[in-house]
């Protein structure tokens, strides 16, 4: 558990396959970027609809993909979704989804200029090459980003983004 400067807030880090709290007893719970790194991604879903309480929300966000991908390029990645399957996971364990998207700025001209051409070599490219490469197509490095840097709206939504998904009311019981 971490310490708070705020009374009513407490921050606690556990396994995500293992969510060790007792049931309806979180307000929200936060996951950004992670789901896609799971073996088993319902049971932190279920996980969390279980402990959050009837009111309280799920903010989660994974990469955007076309279509599903139970083979993507990045190897820490054990599956991708397109928005219409991500969306029809959640609503099984939530009776209310909304869907943002994430952007960085610049990003899409990073996608477009050099994820297009270069596709999963991208990753190959030394950092020291990427960063110039990053601020010549008008992209800045995470770094140098700052909350200016980002945005998430409903217009968000691109084909190459981070899905961000609001969700309420969590389905109880399994």
């Amino acid at each position: 558990e971490q310490p708070s400067i705020l009374p009513n807030v407490r921050y606690k880090r556990m396994d995500a396959m293992d969510l060790d709290l007792p049931a309806e007893s979180m307000d929200v719970v936060v996951s950004f970027e992670n789901i896609e790194h799971l073996p088993a991604p319902e049971r932190f879903l279920r996980g969390a609809a279980q402990i959050l309480r009837s009111d309280g929300l799920l903010i989660i966000s994974t990469p955007k993909v076309p279509q599903p991908n139970h083979a993507p390029a990045n190897p820490f990645h054990r599956i991708e979704w397109s928005l219409d399957d991500f969306n029809a996971l959640l609503a099984r364990y939530f009776g209310y989804t909304e869907a943002y998207g994430q952007s960085k700025g610049g990003t899409s001209a990073w996608v477009q200029v050099l994820g297009k051409t270069l596709g999963p070599i991208k990753n190959l490219i030394p950092r020291s090459w990427a960063t110039p490469l990053l601020r010549r197509v008008g992209s800045v490095p995470c770094e140098d980003a700052s909350m200016d840097d980002w945005a998430v709206a409903r217009s968000k939504l691109c084909d190459n983004c981070v899905m961000v998904f609001v969700c309420s009311e969590p389905l109880k019981p399994f």
